[in-house]
């Protein structure tokens, strides 16, 4: 089965697919509409698919510059259901503006046979920056990991901005995990807008069921609690430094061990007032969760006074991170 794609709303009415799509294009900036000999594909470097199509890595040669990009190849063969759900989705990406933490929008490119979306891209995602910097006590006996508990804040303050500004605009992202966040060469983190999860390294299709709540697990009603949910799973993830969630529990067990109270573990060195957030992130009914501008709030005054004091990775004796483990994490 494909990848869904997360900004799915309400199915558009039905109608012309070519004159609905002709229309948005026509909200598309001049600025925004690429040509095809500025545009370099790596056409065997498919770094995930989805159910409008491909996402290949490219580069656009402008005068002077030469960004990395990521490119979405529109399928033209797609179902009517998922002509509406890729105009829905298109609609929403021209209506967001820039933001510092999310993925840019770069344009369209079309020609007389293709159409390509085309966004910023990074060299690496968040979850193999996690777990690439995990130290063998042998080779460190200070720390578990070569990043800061500052690094691990700024992320999740960043993402929290981002998720933040998409649920005022009333945008659901459905996609919440470190495989969906990119890193720049500074090492700001970028969220993924549009289209599928990426790949993991060995092109397996990335399973967020251990990131979704159980009202999305048993009836597939995503909302902005919806993603607030998958923000607490989040934010475990990066302070265990990509550990896997629920590694004991199967996917098909995992929606009756959450109602019946089970969450990720608080761990030694994840502290009272962080996880507390988390927890608050996990509330069963999902009219008690917290919103983001509360969890912003709340991860902006932990970065501003002391992040070592919400979350210390100094080794320490019979203490050590959850596992990772991918096999967990990818779709059979």
């Amino acid at each position: 089965m494909k990848e869904n794609n997360g900004f799915i709303g309400d199915e558009l009415d039905k109608g012309n697919f070519q004159e609905q799509l002709k229309l948005l294009l026509d909200k598309v900036s001049s600025s925004q509409k690429i040509p095809r000999n500025v545009l370099s594909m790596e056409i065997d470097n498919i770094l995930a698919t989805g159910r409008f199509g491909d996402v290949i890595q490219g580069r656009v040669n402008s005068v002077g510059d030469i960004h990395q990009c990521h490119i979405h190849v529109v399928s033209d063969d797609m179902e009517q259901h998922d002509q509406s759900l890729f105009l829905k989705e298109f609609d929403q990406v021209l209506r967001v503006t820039p933001h510092r933490s999310l993925l840019t929008f770069l344009g369209v490119c079309q020609t007389n046979d293709w159409m390509y979306m085309i966004f910023e891209g990074c060299s690496m995602n968040l979850k193999k920056r996690l777990v690439d910097s995990r130290l063998p006590p042998n080779f460190d006996p200070r720390r578990m990991t070569s990043l800061s508990e500052e690094f691990i804040l700024r992320v999740l303050c960043d993402i929290c901005d981002a998720m933040e500004y998409l649920s005022a605009n009333k945008i659901v992202h459905r996609q919440l995990c470190a495989h969906n966040i990119s890193l720049t060469v500074e090492d700001e983190a970028k969220l993924s807008i549009f289209g599928p999860t990426l790949f993991t390294e060995d092109n397996k299709i990335i399973d967020l069921t251990r990131f979704q709540p159980p009202e999305v697990l048993k009836f597939q009603n995503y909302s902005s609690a919806s993603d607030v949910w998958s923000f607490g799973c989040l934010m475990w993830e990066c302070c265990t430094v990509g550990g896997t969630l629920f590694p004991s529990v199967p996917a098909v067990d995992l929606l009756g061990r959450l109602k019946n109270g089970v969450r990720p573990e608080q761990t030694p060195f994840l502290f009272d007032d962080l996880y507390q957030l988390m927890l608050n992130c996990w509330q069963l009914d999902s009219r008690e969760r917290v919103t983001f501008t509360e969890i912003a709030n709340s991860l902006h005054q932990m970065l501003t006074t002391s992040p070592r004091h919400v979350l210390n990775l100094d080794r320490r004796d019979r203490v050590t991170l959850p596992y990772y483990l991918p096999l967990l994490e990818i779709k059979n």
